[in-house]
């Protein structure tokens, strides 16, 4: 269920992919396949994410006004 719950906060949008570790009852779920899948996919959109917003940012910085 935890996974089934943490898979669906970022659903909707929970980013906090550094924070997971932070509860030792839950240890066991942390080292696991599942878990360290959906991390990985975390961060790949964190990183698609930053690269929107530099892209944007370049667009805004050469705007004129």
């Amino acid at each position: 269920m935890a996974l089934i719950h943490t898979q669906r906060a970022i659903d909707e949008g929970w980013r906090q992919y550094w924070r997971p570790g932070a509860e030792p009852i839950l240890a066991e779920i942390y080292i696991g396949d599942a878990f360290q899948a959906m991390m990985a996919g975390l961060q790949t959109r964190m990183s698609i994410m930053r690269e929107q917003l530099t892209m944007a940012d370049s667009f805004t910085e050469d705007w004129p006004g």
